[in-house]
């Protein structure tokens, strides 16, 4: 156990955690929550803690629902991706009374996405770390159905057994004893069921792209040069998707946080640091009648004459877009209306929920009204709505180029040597965390 790092059970909403946290127990920046991959835990993010905890960060990692040290379900259909994600909005409540900087590691990142997703607001960011859009490719899919089937027909030992013989078998590296130990021990403590579950999951997931891209949540997609999970060009075509920052950090393999902690903490805090949240430029609640569009734009007016950006045909540009959003609330929504406007990343953000939820049949059928403009005009722009309302919103660029995006990702050098690749063949080997 790194000094500073301490082992904890964080008490939630949605039962207990187990968690590894360092760093200082009040810190300006948000709190970062770790999400691990299939068959991992918290304990794949140990290098990485003290990285990010030497930078003033808080850092939480944890394992999800059924691993190794968290209680988990004795059914395979009381797991969902929903649920995943639930729980990671619930250890976000518990861990900060602000949004999380969130990163999930492979299946740990379709969690994350979920999450921000179905729970934006916990989210300052998230970070798919070697991860996908969707589930993994179909070349994947044999090995994941003969875990299911094995562990649904043999005890986790002689499950373990069978994946350590094929490791043996085809020439794989045996680590240390003492890791080794700890390794069986690990996958043994990790319920049946939600190894089954996620091994579901991965085979079976639907596209996240378009759900995620409609959530004004900064995305980052950290991926390696031979991450031999989801193919990095997938990787990168799902950051240009969902307007994501793009970063490859080469010679590594599926798992930089093990394998080169210091280039995966470069990345991450980079990323955090240009999208560090700020205190808003204008939040106001408005009634909803016809006094709100010429309000909200004298709002943002003035605000704006504060920015040093001098331009004022961006100041219009950004004054246009905001009253079409508070008019298609005003007009097709349901009071209170709420504008919020701050500057993240290099953007004027602007978002516009108002109390119009989504019906039974479905989202309200105004949605998306009034964004045709928007969409030609900003950087990124998106909209949703469900039980709690509507909410529509844009990024605006400061100054050009706007962010990094995948079309051009930063590419990060790394020390480290890459991760012996797994084999092909009948049970996933036992090295993988993903």
């Amino acid at each position: 156990m790194p000094a500073g790092v301490e082992r904890r059970v964080l008490a939630t909403g949605r039962g207990p955690f187990a968690a590894l946290v360092a760093g200082p127990e009040q810190s300006a920046h948000p709190v970062a929550l770790l999400l691990p991959g299939w068959t991992g835990s918290k304990e794949d993010f140990l290098t990485l803690l003290p990285e990010l905890a030497r930078q003033g960060r808080r850092v939480v990692a944890v394992d999800q629902r059924g691993q190794f040290e968290t209680t988990g379900f004795d059914r395979v259909e009381d797991y969902s991706l929903e649920s995943f994600a639930a729980d990671a909005a619930a250890v976000a409540q518990a861990v900060s009374d602000r949004p999380v900087d969130l990163v999930g590691h492979s299946f740990g990142g379709l969690v994350a996405a979920r999450c921000a997703i179905d729970v934006p607001e916990s989210c300052a960011s998230v970070t798919l770390l070697c991860s996908g859009p969707a589930a993994l490719p179909a070349d994947r899919h044999d090995d994941l159905r003969a875990l299911d089937f094995s562990l649904a027909s043999d005890a986790p030992a002689v499950t373990w057994a069978a994946m350590r013989e094929r490791d043996r078998a085809d020439g794989l590296a045996m680590p240390p004893p003492q890791v080794e130990t700890w390794l069986e021990r690990r996958f043994t403590a990790t319920s049946p069921a939600s190894l089954r579950a996620m091994s579901r999951m991965l085979v079976e997931t639907p596209d996240q792209r378009t759900a995620l891209a409609a959530r004004p949540v900064p995305v980052l997609v950290l991926t390696t040069e031979h991450d031999d999970g989801w193919p990095v060009g997938e990787q990168l075509g799902m950051a240009d998707d969902v307007g994501a920052e793009a970063v490859v950090l080469s010679g590594l393999g599926h798992s930089p946080a093990v394998d080169d902690p210091a280039a995966t903490a470069h990345a991450l805090l980079g990323f955090w640091t240009r999208w560090e949240p700020r205190p808003p430029l204008v939040d106001t609640v408005l009634a909803s009648g016809t006094d709100d569009v010429p309000r909200s734009r004298h709002d943002l007016r003035a605000a704006l004459a504060g920015l040093d950006r001098g331009d004022d045909d961006w100041r219009f540009t950004a004054e246009l877009l905001t009253s079409e959003l508070v008019t298609n609330a005003v007009v097709h929504g349901s009071p209170p209306v709420r504008l919020v406007a701050s500057v993240r990343g290099g953007h004027l953000v602007v978002s516009v929920h108002d109390s119009g939820a989504a019906t039974d049949a479905g989202p309200r059928p105004d949605h998306g009204r009034g964004l045709h403009v928007v969409g030609a005009l900003a950087h990124r722009c998106g909209g949703w709505s469900d039980q709690g309302g509507t909410t529509a919103w844009f990024w605006l660029p400061l100054a050009q180029p706007p962010s990094p995006r995948s079309g051009t990702p930063t590419v990060l050098g790394s020390n480290a040597s890459q991760g012996a690749a797994a084999a092909e063949t009948s049970l996933p080997s036992a090295h993988e965390s993903r």
